[in-house]
């Protein structure tokens, strides 16, 4: 019963803002039997399915490399607390298998489409932004120089308010060095108060395009 209810809350009409949901591993996650754990996988799968047929999730999809952050969901929703409830449906979150964390993503414009038929997994790669001091006033200013030699980007926005990281993008592409390269430029790193954290990441073909 949660799920359609939590479906109803998301879609509502009012005026939404995009939100960013990392998926990652929590400490001490608990193990499961092979046989739990795809079923827990692919309930997973089916929660983010009804969340993107619902029109509330735009994108989700697995980085590409085991370590902590496993995933990332992006989705529309009036508030952080309505935007909160996204995850909690999730088995594989009810089961402990991953924790969600929510930002505020104050991405650009983003033209989104349709899956590629048969479903096809490209690999593009993401950069987030951890703050690891005090940011300063003129971060958006810098920002924005740095985008512009950044050039295409699939995704792209600053994550508004005091919140762990503090920027993040998706670059077209899985030259993970070089765009490593681009990072250790960002105006947060440079001025010492941001660390990038670059990572390959797979999405469905056709759902974000150049």
């Amino acid at each position: 019963m949660f799920l359609p209810v939590l479906v109803a809350a998301l879609s509502m009409t009012q005026e939404k803002s995009t939100f960013l949901i990392l998926l990652v591993r929590p400490d001490n996650a608990p193990t499961y039997s092979a046989e739990r754990s795809k079923e827990i996988q692919d309930g997973h799968m089916a929660h983010l399915t009804k969340l993107y047929n619902a029109g509330t999730a735009k994108v989700a999809g697995p980085f590409m490399e085991d370590q902590r952050i496993r995933g990332i969901v992006l989705i529309e929703a009036k508030n952080m607390e309505l935007a909160k409830m996204a995850p909690m449906a999730d088995p594989a979150v009810m089961a402990g298998r991953l924790a969600a964390e929510v930002y505020p993503w104050a991405i650009d414009p983003v033209k989104y489409g349709k899956p590629a038929e048969p479903m096809e997994l490209v690999t593009n790669t993401m950069v987030l932004i951890e703050r690891v001091n005090f940011t300063p006033k003129s971060f958006s200013s810098q920002r924005s120089l740095y985008m512009k030699g950044v050039g295409t980007t699939l995704v792209s926005g600053p994550i508004a308010g005091d919140f762990k990281y503090i920027d993040a993008f998706i670059v077209p592409g899985n030259d993970k060095a070089k765009v490593a390269a681009l990072a250790e430029k960002h105006p947060a790193v440079v001025g010492g108060y941001g660390k990038a954290i670059v990572l390959p990441w797979g999405s469905a073909k056709g759902v974000l395009a150049k």
